[in-house]
């Protein structure tokens, strides 16, 4: 893209294939590649801030820590995140000064999860969607610079999917100590496609003439991956108190990868008369494919859930989540995103509390931290990379009714940072790669248990 900004003739085209590349470099959006917490799975997880692999007594701690089922009662569960919606703000974006804002939202089905006990064994089946969008954007903005009139306008599409499914299997040791294991096969797919287009206009070099610049640039990427997560879970149980540590992994096994890109221009010049005398026209294609497996960090969780009082209790919980230094595998050319990424070491926390009340009544709360894994400061040319770490709240209760459980509640989390869509340096002209940038989250969900 950038290769195409070097004519002189071009001197609104500098403005408009700047911006345009910029803001047409891929993208994952949310579903978030640069945070580990983004849908929390079960209600009671939920309300807790995810501090729940010390507890795990309901049918979603199949996906917490296993250890925990047997000392459920439930035999299933579903979950149904009624509202996700997510706003990313990129701070003086646009060479004018403008941000840009991207917002997501939709209904997201979050976990079901079935258990029965056979002999001093407890097996069980879930499946788990940690990760969910569904956006479609259309933008446009007008502004001068350079002596230039710009028209850009911007319309992209984005759907992601991570599913996990799969059996567990868990025993009371006795003495306290219990033990599971839960084996996911994980499915990951991403198909994003933008578009971006604009008109440049602006006085001619030669007196009565009339320069006009048109670009439009296209991509789309088709990524699918499929994998396995092991998660072997341990925990301690004592009269008052518990304790819970989780080991996981995702193993790629298969992918399929497709980038294609295609941008053109076409700068004119026109007279008084409306003959218009062609100055530059540039058409480039990439296509590219890949079947690179992305490596993916271990992810140690350790918690601890105290009984306070008989009905108050408190959890708490660590998950670190491994350094991943693998060699990045760069596109097939310079129009191309890299194919595979790092991940930096992270350790998020989370504190929650669950009171009982009457009427068969419990309520939760907790504050919990979704920090970024990922740095701005190595990010390829045309790669989209957002480091925010986030800071989050989150409420939910429990009726009981004698029969089944109603489960309601929702977590928000939002945080600052920094952002890049690309060599941001050139389109601001401020000589810096990365902006500021904002996020909001929020999720309502709703659950059943029987």
């Amino acid at each position: 893209m950038v290769c195409l900004l070097n004519s002189s003739a071009a001197g609104p085209g500098l403005v408009v294939s700047l911006t345009l590349g910029a803001l047409l470099l891929p993208s994952m959006a949310r579903a978030d590649p640069f945070h580990h917490r983004n849908l929390m799975v079960g209600e009671r997880a939920a309300g807790l801030g995810g501090a729940y692999v010390a507890l795990s007594d309901d049918t979603a701690g199949l996906f917490h820590n296993p250890a925990g089922t047997p000392y459920s009662q439930e035999l299933a569960s579903a979950t149904v995140n009624v509202l996700n919606r997510v706003e990313t703000e990129y701070e003086e974006f646009f060479p004018d000064g403008a941000s840009l804002s991207s917002t997501s939202s939709g209904l997201v089905p979050s976990y079901f999860g079935v258990q029965r006990s056979v002999g001093p064994y407890v097996l069980g089946f879930s499946i788990a969607v940690t990760d969910s969008l569904s956006e479609r954007q259309i933008d446009s903005t007008a502004f001068a610079m350079n002596g230039a009139t710009v028209d850009e306008f911007l319309s992209g599409d984005i759907d992601v999917d991570v599913y996990n499914a799969g059996p567990s299997v868990a025993m009371n040791f006795g003495g306290g100590w219990s033990g599971g294991m839960t084996l996911y096969g994980s499915y990951r797919d991403l198909r994003e496609s933008r578009s971006i287009g604009g008109e440049a206009t602006r006085t001619g070099v030669e007196a009565g003439t009339t320069e006009r610049l048109n670009v439009l640039t296209s991509y789309r990427i088709e990524d699918t991956q499929y994998g396995l997560r092991p998660v072997l879970g341990l925990q301690y149980r004592a009269s008052r108190g518990s304790l819970g540590l989780t080991v996981s992994r995702d193993f790629g096994i298969d992918r399929e990868y497709h980038y294609f890109y295609r941008s053109s221009r076409n700068l004119v010049s026109q007279n008084a008369d409306g003959v218009q005398t062609p100055l530059q026209v540039l058409n480039i294609d990439s296509d590219s494919k890949s079947s690179e497996l992305q490596r993916y960090p271990w992810q140690i969780s350790a918690g601890a859930s105290f009984l306070l009082t008989p009905s108050w209790r408190i959890a708490l919980q660590a998950d670190h989540y491994t350094e991943v230094t693998q060699t990045v595998i760069a596109g097939a050319d310079a129009n191309s995103p890299p194919v595979t990424r790092r991940f930096r070491d992270v350790t998020n926390f989370s504190i929650g509390t669950e009171v009982s009340l009457a009427h068969r009544t419990r309520v939760r709360g907790a504050l919990y931290s979704d920090y970024a894994n990922a740095s701005v400061d190595d990010a390829g040319k045309f790669e989209r990379r957002e480091d925010i770490d986030l800071i989050g709240g989150a409420l939910g209760f429990t009726y009981d009714s004698g029969k089944r459980q109603y489960k309601a509640g929702f977590y928000y989390s939002q945080g600052s940072g920094k952002g890049t869509l690309g060599d941001l340096g050139e389109l601001n002209f401020s000589g810096e790669q990365a902006v500021g940038a904002r996020s909001r989250n929020l999720t309502l969900f709703f659950g059943l248990e029987i």
